[in-house]
């Protein structure tokens, strides 16, 4: 770590009784009562990461008393996901190539939690009175919460939970490329219901919802945790199996299918009705050198087929 401040400089040793204003300033007093209100808490940090100084609100910022954070390490309450990104961003703050940096991070509070902080630094290092970073600390918690509830729900089928087709896609491309990497194989099951349109017109739209969450509780019950279930839109779902054997992918993946489809065979009794439904489910398999829309459509294809022959057709795309 280089230090900016030569011998001449203010001693950095020990820890800092100081308060962020003039000194000698007329208005002293209330600068000082303004820092112990600021919503934000403010440490000052040396170039060597040790705090010198913390503000009072690090007590509702940081869970810690002010004195328990004076002379230790900065970052140590971080979370060690964040830690090397605000180390780096110290660091260009202290080495000159920035003089502001600002960062989200999460702090670890004495329960064991974590909470969404926003740290802001600024380079105070040729200052005479302070001769370090000033950090200030902001909390950002809900508004982490709330970008995360939005970030799930773009994902995410609002009725049933499950993966929507951008998350199927992404997830799918990633399994493609895990799949050519490891020489393994992967399949997609392409679901699609029989006789659930029957059921919307004679029951109601709230009991087709109903159908369609139960649907998804089954199907995910069915598959592994590392498999992917998702809703496409109205009663088509796909699943992504992956790590199946070049050897043993194509019946391996046929017994998933036909587990899926005898997933059906016991009635559904929901709040106010009990409904009986099938459903026809296509597989393709890949190597991880398709495309994920091609393989998608090609496990769509064979879904089409079987529903033709009344499920009497082959589960497995032959293309695959």
């Amino acid at each position: 770590m280089v230090h900016t401040r030569g011998m001449d400089g203010p001693s950095l040793s020990g820890p800092l009784e100081i308060d962020l204003a003039d000194r000698g300033s007329p208005d002293e007093p209330i600068e000082r009562s303004l820092i112990k209100a600021l919503p934000s808490a403010v440490l000052l940090v040396r170039p060597d990461r040790v705090i010198r100084y913390a503000s009072p609100a690090v007590r509702l910022l940081l869970d810690c008393e002010p004195h328990d954070l004076v002379g230790r390490m900065f970052g140590e309450r971080l979370h060690p996901d964040d830690l090397p990104a605000v180390n780096a961003a110290f660091r260009r703050i202290v080495h000159g190539t920035s003089n502001h940096e600002s960062i989200s991070c999460r702090a670890r509070f004495e329960d064991g939690t974590y909470r969404w902080r926003q740290l802001v630094g600024t380079n105070r290092t040729e200052d005479e009175a302070l001769g370090g970073v000033v950090v200030s600390v902001q909390d950002i918690d809900s508004l982490m919460e709330t970008a995360e509830t939005y970030r799930q729900q773009s994902l995410h089928d609002p009725l049933t939970g499950l993966a929507n087709r951008a998350l199927v896609q992404d997830r799918l491309k990633g399994a493609l490329l895990r799949a050519r990497r490891h020489d393994s194989r992967l399949g997609v099951l392409y679901i699609d219901l029989d006789g659930f349109k029957e059921i919307n017109d004679n029951h109601g739209h709230q009991v087709g919802d109903e159908v369609l969450c139960e649907v998804a509780r089954r199907l995910t019950t069915r598959m592994r945790a590392t498999d992917t279930v998702g809703r496409l839109g109205g009663d088509e779902f796909i699943t992504v199996i992956e790590d199946l054997r070049p050897a043993l992918a194509e019946s391996d993946a046929r017994r998933t299918a036909e587990s899926v489809e005898g997933l059906f065979a016991t009635p559904m009794r929901l709040s106010t009705v009990e409904v009986q439904l099938n459903a026809s489910v296509g597989v393709a398999l890949s190597d991880g050198r398709d495309e994920p829309a091609v393989i998608m459509a090609e496990a769509d294809l064979a879904m089409y087929a079987r529903k033709a022959s009344n499920r009497r057709r082959p589960l497995v795309s032959p293309s695959s």
